[in-house]
């Protein structure tokens, strides 16, 4: 029989020629798939056996269906001593890759990362079936005593009118404001 696929609505189909059908996943049958219709909840390869009134029995041609799960969405969260993002609700063998500011940052792929600058993160992760699902993101901030082993040095000390600002560090800056005492810019 012919079969096939209908990735909007995730539908694999063979005409109704009034046989009896079953329907395999991965070459293993599926239970209660025995209509001439199958919607798909996983992705894999498929096919179906179609088999007459006096048992005659025919195979279709396989046919891989990718069903991209919409429930899967992966979760951002911050460690527990605040240094690190952990991607949660991640399937088994799926691949990650971490962005910062809608960029991929090269070779953040584990579940974790360290929080290294300032901005919005994201995790995206991918199945084998090509299935991409991204987090929402986590903006993040880092403040001065976050970054304290950066070296920083602010000179003179005490100081009238102006600072000087020093630091040695591979984090990029973007923005640096200081506040003295009473609150002010």
């Amino acid at each position: 029989p012919q079969i096939a696929y209908d990735n909007a609505t995730y539908v694999l189909s063979t005409p109704d020629l009034g046989l009896s059908y079953q329907w395999y996943l991965n070459d293993s049958p599926i239970n209660g798939a025995v209509n001439p219709t199958y919607t798909v909840y996983q992705s894999g390869v498929y096919h179906v056996v179609a088999i007459n009134s006096t048992g005659c029995v025919s195979f279709s041609d396989t046919l891989t269906a990718v069903y991209c799960d919409p429930s899967i969405q992966p979760v951002i969260e911050v460690s527990t001593n605040g240094d690190q993002l952990i991607a949660t609700d991640v399937p088994l063998g799926y691949a990650i890759q971490w962005s910062l500011d809608g960029n991929a940052i090269s070779g953040a792929i584990n579940d974790t990362i360290t929080i290294q600058q300032s901005g919005s993160y994201t995790v995206a992760i991918v199945d084998t079936f090509g299935c991409e699902h991204t987090s929402t993101s986590m903006s993040v901030g880092l403040s001065v005593s976050e970054l304290q082993s950066l070296e920083w040095n602010v000179y003179p000390n005490p100081a009238n009118d102006w600072v000087d600002l020093n630091w040695k560090s591979t984090v990029p800056m973007e923005k640096i404001g200081l506040v003295d005492m009473t609150g002010r810019m």
